[in-house]
């Protein structure tokens, strides 16, 4: 199967800014969460904006041989969109964010392959039907989906969002990674979003000694045991 990762960065983040290039287990956050996503080498690109406040965080990506890939601030689903421009219609794209270090290659395949055999063109995750902390997040569509949400949404939150379109109007699916049937992490959160939980990222990297291929469960159960009570996933979005 064909399959592109797509994983969108910017630095105009507003509760944390510049969010993307404080630094997690050595790497600005965002180079490790595309690092880590393409970890078994599934081919990634870097989508950033074109705005002068992303020239550096391009410029980081670059350092680290980084597909840099270059599109409109605010209109993510247009800058999504133009990124797989070439691609043909049936390619999987896998979409990743880059305040979501958590997730790796391994689970990438693992949500490509659920994909493929489930006939639908548009998968996401849910943190309490998949189990997974609010963190723990790709999203699978083929790129004749992506071109049609691009063509069709106009709701704001549909273009900022990129996903919510094909999940409504396209054959849409839950993953359901694979884990222990006593497995159950959907009140754990693993993003960055605050300085609380930029600092709660820092100790789950801590000692890690590998951050790029530190498996996304190891890390994620890794995460339970540093919650003490646990910590809710709920965003402040």
């Amino acid at each position: 199967m064909q399959m592109m990762i797509i994983i969108q960065a910017r630095t105009t983040s507003t509760r944390l800014p510049g969010k993307a290039l404080l630094p997690v287990g050595g790497y600005p956050s965002a180079v490790l969460a595309a690092l880590r996503g393409s970890n078994r080498n599934h081919p990634l690109v870097f989508a950033t904006s074109e705005d002068a406040s992303d020239d550096r965080l391009a410029a980081e990506a670059g350092k680290y041989g980084l597909q840099v890939f270059r599109g409109p601030l605010h209109d993510v689903l247009a800058r999504y969109a133009l990124a797989a421009s070439s691609l043909p219609g049936d390619c999987i794209v896998v979409r990743l964010t880059a305040d979501n270090v958590v997730p790796d290659g391994a689970f990438v395949s693992e949500l490509a392959e659920a994909f493929v055999t489930s006939g639908a063109e548009y998968m996401g995750v849910d943190p309490q039907l998949s189990r997974t902390p609010y963190g723990v997040f790709a999203e699978a569509f083929f790129a004749a989906a992506l071109r049609k949400a691009n063509t069709s949404a106009v709701d704001p939150a549909d273009r900022e969002h990129v996903g919510p379109w094909m999940k409504r109007n396209c054959r849409a699916a839950t993953f359901t990674p694979k884990l222990a049937p006593n497995e159950n992490f959907g009140h754990l959160r693993s993003t960055i979003d605050t300085e609380e939980d930029y600092r709660q990222i820092l100790r789950l990297f801590e000692n890690v000694a590998n951050p790029l291929r530190e498996g996304w469960l190891n890390l994620t159960r890794r995460l339970a045991g540093l919650c003490d009570p646990p910590a809710v996933r709920v965003a402040s979005r």
